[in-house]
């Protein structure tokens, strides 16, 4: 093995227990740069930095597969294998893993979504439409896709991040030295890629076109580590086992330590997270929450006393996290799924998952919509305890008593609130005419009225103040009164309204209000068959849900624009608009985990 004239001192033998850590001499050189013996050979001369282009490099093939799926991102998963989560570093705290090689039914399944899409007609053409992409997409970096990267890459990327990246003081927090080491745009250690090779050769000859022919080798745990300083820090890389690794010196060697059999992918937490979703998945996510969350538990509480930060509050805090969170994105023949995961926690108020009701009274023309359960029950239950934490705060003695008092003049927080069932937000167009409000429902048609008629009475009393610009009124609809606040000036008005009538209160355009006191169920969006399938898609009921009528919500905007706007939108952008349908977002509770799936379809 040839190796260049070292850049410090003797280095730990290969398998040493200190290995894991830069030599405090490299540490020390970070003051100011080395000057090696030998000239550092930069690759391909002409270019940028070299830290610049490795951060560029790594941050493209972080997104490439998300790019492959077309925008789908981060989330669940299990069901593909891996060759390079075995070699996930001890103390890893997040972890991202991208499949370029379109595992199992991934690569049908996408080119049958794509084929909605201008310029993927042609299935047969899709890996050399895919390769145009990436090619573009690197040329970013200076870099070619299909020279450079593809003939090595077999097809798995990970990051990982370890704790070493979290600053051990409160007092590092916000601080560039803390956080990323003196003057450095890369942190001191815990960084990790790993890439499974087809030709490891052709893999490190890359890695040292672009950041650099080392300064530094050495043999450690059977591979030959090359390192370089890169803004001061100690960046090495070498190959093992057709696995590719390229980070910061300490946790590249963590890395190499585990022989490809680390404690972090077989741990219970991490099997856990894999095991939330089945199949074949284009990228998986893990991040080790119940660790981030004892890290700021602990540096919050590490803070002096005359900081302010009332440290004696975080007991019920650190209880609420969960143990991992995790998420998986996969491509189907009409849609991208994403699904995310974490093991339910106990609180207070344990929601239920229930269809919406709200649904039931926003019209059809409805499209956009966010429901959410049980919203007076957690609203009361959310105050309750924050009222235990008044005391730890340092609020005067008796503040939650003198709260509870002012609210009594409204019913309290039970008697303003704690009667709403589910909350319903909506936006809605018909024709050029769009409106939007929310909607909350109750068991018994006296609470949204009494509670309507106490707001309007304030916003009578506020009319009665000659404010300039707002111009309050109440007139007759439906089966009670319409409240109405208009707001600006005759030139550009906006006219809001408020009502409680037929089991809803309901708040919005007055356009909006009407359509809501008009709506049936057999005119609501409830009852209209795209909704009905997209929610059952996503999961069907559950304790929160979102939908998009993306051809809908695109309809009434291009019949807003102006003719020039419009006649560009149809030729630029309508094609690469017009297969997308539906989004939809899904939330659960579940035993063990509560889950959310996110569906967008096309058409």
């Amino acid at each position: 093995m040839d190796e260049t004239q070292p850049l410090t001192g003797a280095q730990p033998a290969p398998g040493d227990a200190t290995a894991g850590t830069p030599p405090a001499e490299m540490v020390e050189q970070a003051e100011t740069p080395p000057v090696p013996t030998e000239p550092v050979v930069p690759a391909k001369p002409g270019r940028s930095r070299r830290a610049l282009r490795w951060g560029i490099a790594l941050a493209v093939l972080a997104i490439m597969v998300g790019v492959t799926a077309v925008g789908a991102v981060i989330l669940t998963g299990a069901g593909s294998s891996s060759s390079i989560q075995g070699w996930l570093p001890p103390g890893t705290l997040a972890y991202l893993e991208v499949r370029t090689d379109l595992p199992g039914d991934q690569r049908q399944n996408l080119s049958d979504f794509l084929a909605k899409f201008p310029g993927f007609k042609d299935q047969a053409a899709l890996d050399q439409k895919l390769d145009t992409l990436f090619d573009e997409l690197f040329q970013k970096a200076d870099i070619s896709y299909t020279a450079e990267i593809k003939p090595w890459l077999q097809g798995e990327v990970g990051f990982a991040a370890t704790t070493d990246v979290l600053p051990e003081q409160a007092s590092a927090v916000g601080s560039v030295g803390g956080l990323t080491g003196p003057g450095t745009g890369i942190p001191e250690d815990g960084l990790l890629m790993l890439a499974a090779t087809t030709d490891p050769a052709k893999a490190e000859a890359w890695v040292a076109g672009e950041l650099g022919e080392p300064a530094k080798t050495e043999t450690y745990a059977g591979a030959e580590l090359k390192i370089v300083l890169m803004d001061r820090v100690p960046v090495a890389w070498t190959t093992k086992d057709k696995v590719l690794f390229v980070g910061t010196v300490g946790t590249v060697k963590a890395a190499l330590d585990t022989g490809g059999k680390g404690a972090v992918a077989s741990s219970q937490a991490f099997k856990d997270a894999k095991s939330t979703a089945s199949g074949d998945y284009l990228v998986f996510a893990y991040l080790d929450a119940k660790a981030f969350s004892d890290w700021a538990m602990g540096l919050v509480s590490s803070l002096p006393a005359e900081s302010g930060v009332p440290t004696q509050c975080l007991t019920g805090a650190t209880g609420a996290a969960p143990a991992w969170l995790a998420a998986v994105t996969r491509v189907e023949a009409d849609a991208l799924v994403a699904d995310m995961a974490a093991p339910a926690v106990t609180s207070p108020f344990e929601p239920a998952n229930a269809a919406s009701q709200a649904a039931v009274h926003v019209p059809s023309s409805t499209v956009v919509y966010a429901g959410s359960r049980q919203v007076g029950d957690a609203l009361v239950s959310a105050w309750t305890e924050l009222k235990k934490q008044f005391d730890c705060l340092g609020l005067p003695a008796g503040t939650a008593d003198q709260v509870d008092q002012a609210l009594a003049l409204v019913g309290g927080v039970d008697g303003l609130i704690g009667w709403a069932q589910d909350l319903g937000i909506a936006v809605t167009v018909d024709g050029t005419t769009v409106g939007g409000g929310l909607v909350l429902t109750s068991a018994d048609p006296a609470d949204p009225k009494r509670t309507a008629d106490q707001l309007g009475s304030l916003l009578l009393l506020a009319g009665t103040q000659g404010l300039e610009g707002l111009s309050v009124g109440q007139e007759s609809y439906g089966d009670g009164t319409l409240y109405t606040v208009k707001i600006g000036s005759d030139m550009v008005p906006v006219t809001l309204a408020l009502t409680g009538q037929r089991g809803v209160l309901v708040i919005g355009t007055i356009d909006f209000v009407k359509a809501v006191v008009d709506t049936t169920e057999a005119t609501s969006l409830a009852s209209v068959d795209r909704y009905q399938a997209a929610i059952a898609r996503a999961g069907g009921d559950g304790t929160g849900e979102l939908y998009v009528d993306i051809a809908g919500l695109r309809d009434g905007v291009v019949a807003l624009l102006p003719a020039e706007a419009k006649a560009k939108y149809d030729a630029e952008i309508a094609p690469y608009l017009a297969p997308f349908d539906t989004a939809t977002m899904v939330a659960k509770a579940g035993n063990p985990n509560d889950t959310v799936r996110v569906v967008v379809t096309v058409k």
